[in-house]
Formats: structure tokens, C-alpha cells, sequence
């Protein structure tokens, strides 16, 4: 397994030089470097850690059994990617293919209701009337 990143003291810092050598050596303007920089920085400061205290309180408040929870973490984690931030996947097309991958062990309720604990609106057909 992939090694965890630890956002740090020193991250913004190294992070913040890193942007302003690649901004500096695209553009040529160093002032406009840094300011682009700091965009950079301050953009990815704020998203930072998203996958992991999004999966830390929907499985506290869901109350997945520890035996699953990888399963459903790594769930979780393409579903951000594929639906949220990539729109590739609807949930239910992603559903179906982790049913395929994981079999009688995937519950879609469970997963229905990890997607609806992040706070993706799953929307319901309309009722139709019946006279």
C-alpha cells in the first residue's frame, strides 16, 4: 500500500517553492509567479485530506464493521474520483461494477448510503398517478 501523506509545517513551504519555480519558468514573470503560486498553495491547503476525513466521519456516523470498512474506503475513494471529480461513473453504473468486483460480499444499500452520508443527492423517479 501506497505511503500516507502527512501534510506537515514545512509542506506549504516546500509546495509554495515548487509552484513558483514551474509558474516562473512557463511565464517568464517572477511576480506573477508567486502570485500564481500562492493560488496553487492556498487551493491545495484547502483540499487537502479530503478522501480522508470525508471516509473517517461517514464511517464513524455509519457504523461500518471494521471487517468491510477497506472494501467500502476503497469504495468511497472511486467514487470521489469517478463520480464527484471526474463525472465518468453514475452512481449506479459504479455500484454495478463494484458488485461485479466484490460479489454477495458489496452491499448497494450500504453504498447508496455512504454516497448519500457525503452528501450526494441520489435522485428518485418521479411518482406516477394512478387513477
Amino acid at each position: 500500500m501506497a505511503r500516507k501523506k502527512v501534510y506537515g509545517v514545512t509542506s506549504g513551504a516546500r509546495y509554495l517553492q515548487k509552484m513558483t519555480q514551474l509558474f516562473a519558468s512557463k511565464a517568464g514573470n517572477l511576480e506573477q509567479a508567486i502570485i500564481s503560486a500562492q493560488q496553487a498553495n492556498d487551493a491545495r491547503a484547502k483540499n487537502f485530506g479530503a478522501y480522508n476525513t470525508g471516509w473517517t466521519h461517514i464511517k464513524q456516523r455509519l457504523q461500518i464493521p471494521p471487517a468491510v470498512s477497506g472494501m467500502y474506503r476503497a469504495f468511497f475513494n472511486e467514487f470521489l474520483k469517478q463520480v464527484i471529480h471526474r463525472g465518468v461513473f453514475t452512481l449506479d453504473e459504479l455500484i454495478v461494477k463494484w458488485q461485479r468486483m466484490a460479489g454477495r460480499a458489496f452491499d448497494p444499500e450500504l453504498a447508496r448510503a455512504i454516497a448519500e452520508a457525503y452528501g450526494y443527492r441520489i435522485e428518485k423517479p418521479p411518482a406516477t398517478q394512478t387513477k
